[in-house]
C-alpha cells in the first residue's frame, strides 16, 4: 500500500488481487478527477468494482474504511421516481467544475441549464426501452425507493437497485455476506426526500456515494459534491491490472 499526502490532496494506493491497483484520492471532486488522470487511473470506479475490491481486500481500511464517490449518478425529477444512470455527466471536467461551484452554494445542477437536456431525454428513453429486462441489464434504472430507508442484508439479492448496482443477485448476495461478517444486519439508503421551489422547476443530478463499512456501507444518492461535508469527498479510481507495479 502506498500513501501520498500534501496540503490539498491525500492519495492512497493498494493492490487488490484480480481487480487492479485501487487509488483513493481525498480532495475536492474536480481536483480528485485531475489527480486520478495524472496517475493514469480511471475514476471514479463503478460501484460494483469497489464492492468487489472490498470483498477481496477484507474488512478495515483503506477499502472498507472511508467511503467514496463512484461512477454512477442519480437524477431527480419533481413528481417522478428518481433514475440511476451508469455514467455520471460530472465525470466531464467541464461539468465537474460547474457542479462544484453550484454545490458549494447549495444549488443544484439542472438539466436544460447546466447539463444537456438531450442527455436527460436519452435517460428517459433508455428506461422505456429496457423496461422488460432484468434490473442489472438496464442502462438506466427507475427507482422504487423514495426518501431514506434501510435495506436488510437478506433482501440484497432481490432489491432492484442493489441488483443494478452490484451487477446481479449473486454479487449482491456476496456483498451482503461480507457485511454480515462485519456484524451488520442492514444498510441505509439515502435519497433526496425534500423539494424546494428551486428543485421543482427542472430535473437535477447528484453523484452517487458508496459509504464505508464503518458507517453501515450506505448507498447515498443525496450527497452534494461541494458543501462543507462533501468538498473533500474521496474518489476511488483503478489502474489497469497489466499496469500494476506489483501484485499482493
Amino acid at each position: 500500500m502506498q500513501d501520498v499526502n500534501d496540503a490539498m490532496t491525500a492519495v492512497t494506493e493498494i493492490d487488490v488481487a484480480g481487480v487492479g491497483r485501487m487509488c483513493r484520492v481525498t480532495a475536492p471532486f474536480d481536483a480528485a478527477l485531475r489527480e486520478m488522470s495524472a496517475r493514469g487511473a480511471s475514476a471514479p470506479v463503478p460501484f460494483a468494482t469497489l464492492a468487489a475490491a472490498r470483498i477481496v481486500a477484507g474488512l478495515g481500511p483503506p477499502l472498507s474504511g472511508p467511503g467514496g464517490f463512484v461512477r454512477e449518478a442519480i437524477v431527480y425529477t419533481h413528481g417522478e421516481p428518481a433514475m440511476m444512470v451508469r455514467e455520471s455527466p460530472f465525470l466531464s471536467p467541464e461539468f465537474a467544475s460547474v457542479a462544484m461551484a453550484r454545490h458549494r452554494q447549495d444549488l443544484e445542477v439542472y438539466f436544460g441549464e447546466h447539463l444537456p437536456d438531450e442527455l436527460y431525454k436519452s435517460y428517459r428513453t433508455a428506461v422505456e426501452e429496457d423496461a422488460g429486462k432484468a434490473p442489472e441489464a438496464r442502462r438506466v434504472l427507475r427507482l422504487k425507493h423514495t426518501g431514506i430507508c434501510k435495506i436488510p442484508l437478506a433482501q440484497f439479492p432481490e432489491d432492484e437497485l442493489l441488483r443494478w448496482l452490484f451487477g446481479g443477485p449473486e454479487a449482491a448476495a456476496r456483498y451482503g455476506a461480507f457485511l454480515d461478517q462485519a456484524g451488520l444486519a442492514e444498510s441505509p439508503l439515502w435519497l433526496v426526500d425534500w423539494r424546494t421551489p428551486e428543485q421543482e422547476k427542472l430535473p437535477y443530478l447528484r453523484q452517487f456515494f458508496f459509504g464505508g463499512v464503518g458507517t453501515g456501507s450506505s448507498f447515498n444518492g443525496g450527497r452534494l459534491l461541494g458543501n462543507d461535508d462533501g468538498a473533500m469527498g474521496a474518489v476511488w479510481g483503478i489502474k489497469a491490472i497489466d499496469a500494476m507495479e506489483s501484485s499482493p
